[in-house]
């Protein structure tokens, strides 16, 4: 939404877009890690445990993969749209 909303193709309107992504992103992937970081933590099935464990490795890969890969791939379809490419 926040790409689509941006108006424009400069540098200057895709920072925008991207602070209207990372807060969000951030503070729901925060929510889920500390959500599946205490159940993991508190429960002493094995299997609630490990899957936790496995839950939070995969909310903080996820994690990184929003924040670093998504606006690279946002600001190459920038700049095709902005060319006037329609690939």
């Amino acid at each position: 939404m926040a790409i689509k909303g941006q108006g424009g193709f400069g540098e200057h309107h895709y920072l925008r877009a991207m602070k209207e992504v990372v807060v969000p992103v951030t503070m729901t992937s925060l929510v889920n890690a500390a959500m599946f970081g205490l159940m993991g933590g508190i429960s002493d099935i094995p299997a609630v445990y490990l899957s936790a464990r496995c839950a939070l490795y995969s909310v903080i890969l996820l994690y990184c993969a929003i924040i670093f890969c998504y606006p690279a791939f946002c600001y190459l379809d920038m700049k095709r749209q902005q060319q006037g490419r329609k690939d």
